[in-house]
């Protein structure tokens, strides 16, 4: 009977043992799946961006598509009306393509304002990524030295168990 008590420190140090490495393993899981996620968020980012530009471009184009109509339509009803189409009525024409050079403008920066966004939250994720690849790899090595102090610790108090259960004569430890 006096030998069941260090036996059940050896078992409660390979349990400890486990049970840090176990820990290290599932916070590096936890921590690779949240690194995956952020790589995800961030690839979405990336279409995102190419999708703005994409849309920018288009919006440019059909502003600058439906002022050219507009255009062609005043000349047209003027020409059809007999109206002289110098003079003022020219002027009001080039103040109207100018401001539909402007609009297709505006509309073209803000959705390069918008994929720049899309941008900055692409890096942001890739960054989020890295740091929970690096928290894993800490937790794990955490985890190893965890595992080794208890593996140490508990194997000086087996040592003293046995000995102090009449395993003295047995074995001579020297540290």
């Amino acid at each position: 009977m006096p030998m069941v008590i260090p036996i059940l420190m050896v078992v409660g140090t390979v349990v400890a043992v486990a049970g840090a490495v176990q820990q290290g393993m599932a916070a590096k899981a936890s921590a690779d799946y949240n690194a995956k996620v952020a790589e995800n968020n961030a690839q979405v980012a990336r279409w995102e961006e190419r999708a703005r530009i994409s849309q920018g471009n288009e919006a440019q184009r059909r502003v600058l598509e439906q002022g050219r109509q507009v255009a062609g339509s005043a000349r047209a009803a003027a020409g059809v009306g007999g109206f002289d189409t110098s003079g003022s009525f020219s002027d009001v024409m080039f103040d109207n393509q100018i401001n539909n050079s402007l609009m297709a403008l505006d509309e073209r920066h803000e959705a390069r304002v918008g994929a720049w966004n899309s941008r900055v939250d692409a890096n942001r994720y890739q960054a989020q990524a890295g740091l929970s690849r690096m928290e894993g790899r800490n937790a794990m090595t955490g985890a190893m030295f965890n595992a080794g102090s208890s593996l140490l610790s508990g194997a000086s108090s087996s040592i003293g168990a046995f000995q102090s259960a009449g395993g003295a004569g047995r074995a001579k430890t020297t540290f």
